[in-house]
């Protein structure tokens, strides 16, 4: 069980004691609402936390 009142990224959170698929699915909506994903098009560095690498040329 997680430890009551859990508040993640100072923004959400559940009063009391949740299960781990409850504070699962928090995480996950966080994570989404507050870091978008941008699709990379055609030759478009790609960046992840680590960094960006462009694509090799041919």
């Amino acid at each position: 069980m997680a430890k009551a009142d859990s508040v993640i990224d100072d923004r959400d959170g559940v009063p009391g004691a949740h299960g781990g698929d409850t504070v699962l699915d928090l995480l996950g909506s966080v994570w989404t609402d507050t870091r978008p994903v941008t699709p990379a098009v055609g030759d478009a560095p790609v960046c992840t936390p680590d960094g960006c690498a462009a694509p090799e040329r041919t």
